[in-house]
């Protein structure tokens, strides 16, 4: 098999003659399919004859269609000749159909052999076609396709479910109690306990941290912004809420975490345990009184 293969490989390649042009033809062609009730439809067919052929004589008849001839010439070709008619055709308001026309062609040699014409519909002062015949041609309208109204559908109800489902998660977030907040005086306390209880943290670390707490606290418990304050002026507006002694306990604790953090100076265990003592007695000073119903007032 494979011996074979080769062996036709090694071949030339034969070249196949092209196809020869039809020596008959029969073209028939209106100029326009559409006209008006009173204009006639005009009508041109071609017999096209090569070499030793010949159109034999020939007769149209269209049903229910008139038929003018215009025009009737012969056209010389390089190897034949085409003979060409022109016709005037009317009939009555409606749609119309040409009938395929049998034309024969006769060689020298006496044989004979027949070419059809195209079928032709033609409207004589009518939009389409109205007869029997022509209505077969059109196409059923297609039936609505059911998908678009059922994804309509589908989209509505995905929509409902998400506001049923938004206004259910609603409700049950209302539903939920509100935890208290922390009271200040608690929530200073653990976080200055957390701060003391990181032992790796250098003086600098744990005075930031510890002013930070006291001044957070200032802020909940005396409503002034003691953060963006300098020590001035926490202590000037302390000064009408706190005795003399708290005053200058919370100036102890605001000038011995500035010379930490600002100079660098200070600190120490024995210097922290003081803080520590004052910061505590400070809270139990300023810590907001409870309410009837056991939360803290805030001043």
């Amino acid at each position: 098999m494979t011996a074979l293969l080769l062996i036709f490989s090694c071949q030339q390649a034969v070249m196949l003659e092209p196809l020869a042009a039809p020596d008959i033809a029969v073209e028939m062609e209106v100029e326009s399919k559409k006209v008006n009730a009173t204009e006639e439809v005009i009508l041109e067919l071609r017999l096209t004859s090569l070499g030793d052929w010949s159109a034999e004589p020939f007769e149209l008849r269209f049903e229910d269609l008139a038929l003018e001839e215009i025009s009737a010439e012969v056209l010389d070709l390089l190897e034949g000749e085409q003979a060409v008619y022109r016709y005037a055709v009317s009939g009555d308001v409606g749609s119309h159909v040409l009938e395929p026309q049998s034309f024969s062609f006769k060689s020298n040699t006496g044989e004979v052999v027949e070419r059809n014409s195209p079928t032709i519909f033609v409207d004589i002062g009518v939009d389409g076609p109205l007869s029997e015949l022509l209505g077969l041609a059109s196409l059923p309208p297609a039936k609505d396709s059911p998908w678009p109204g059922r994804i309509k559908w589908a989209l509505c109800l995905l929509l409902l479910s998400l506001g049923l489902w938004w206004l259910l998660l609603k409700r049950s977030r209302k539903s939920l109690p509100q935890a208290p907040p922390v009271p200040a005086d608690k929530e200073a306390l653990a976080a200055w306990a957390a701060v003391g209880a990181q032992a790796h943290l250098d003086d600098h670390t744990g005075a930031l941290a510890r002013s930070q707490i006291f001044r957070r606290y200032l802020e909940r418990v005396f409503s002034l912004p003691a953060s963006a304050f300098t020590s001035a002026e926490i202590l000037s507006v302390l000064r009408a809420s706190l005795s003399d002694v708290h005053l200058e306990q919370s100036q102890r604790l605001l000038k011995a975490t500035d010379r930490i953090k600002y100079a660098r100076r200070g600190g120490g265990v024995a210097l922290f345990e003081s803080l520590d003592s004052d910061f505590r007695e400070l809270i139990e000073e300023t810590r907001p009184p409870l309410d009837v119903e056991g939360e803290q007032k805030h001043v």
